[in-house]
């Protein structure tokens, strides 16, 4: 009977024993979790603050390229729902020069021809093009209301959602009301501050 005791009272340390040991050893990984958390949480304020510095500076710089060119408006626009053929696009940054009224193009359905140039500066990285050289389509008829001449996209940033074979496009829009063509120099200035903007949107979404 002795026995049996001591075998039930070891049995019973043993197990308390390694309860106080997962007791402390979840402690500890809650502890080691909460840090963690802590730290992502640290590196994503950091990382957005950084991005606002630095969203700051291209600002700066687009207001002094628009007011010192022939550009008077600036776009950057999203469009999704699809791998190949993004179905619609929505502004979701502007900037116009002037009396403009900032036009809401918010969830615009695409058309062929406006899905055909959203794969070309997939692939091209940007585009360039005139109002008056562009077939009957749903951006001729917007560049002719708001009386655009000319244009420049230039692409930011793709996403792809994981499981999906859908993908949102990020780009931008430079486009003029005094030129029917967008000068060389003028196009340089935009490669160089879209160069920034790609940066900006890595950097934050890393």
């Amino acid at each position: 009977m002795e026995t049996i005791i001591s075998a039930i009272l070891g049995f019973l340390g043993v197990c308390i024993t390694a309860g106080f040991g997962y007791a402390k050893w979840k402690k500890e990984n809650k502890k080691a979790q909460q840090a963690e958390s802590e730290m992502k949480f640290q590196r994503a304020a950091l990382s957005f603050e950084e991005f606002l510095e630095e969203w700051a500076v291209i600002h700066h710089e687009l207001k002094d390229l628009l007011e010192t060119t022939c550009l008077d408006r600036f776009l950057i626009l999203r469009a999704w729902n699809g791998h190949h053929e993004p179905r619609w696009t929505t502004a979701v940054f502007q900037i116009r020069l002037g009396n403009q009224e900032a036009v809401s193009y918010v969830h615009y359905e695409l058309d062929t021809d406006y899905q055909s140039r959203i794969r070309e500066i997939s692939l091209r990285n940007d585009m360039t093009f005139s109002t008056k050289d562009l077939p009957a389509s749903g951006i001729k008829e917007v560049y002719q209301a708001e009386g655009v001449k000319a244009a420049a996209w230039f692409l930011i940033n793709e996403d792809v959602l994981e499981n999906s074979g859908s993908k949102a496009v990020t780009y931008c829009s430079f486009a003029t009301k005094s030129e029917e063509k967008i000068p060389d120099e003028v196009m340089t200035r935009c490669r160089i501050l879209v160069g920034r903007l790609k940066g900006a949107a890595l950097s934050f979404k890393e």
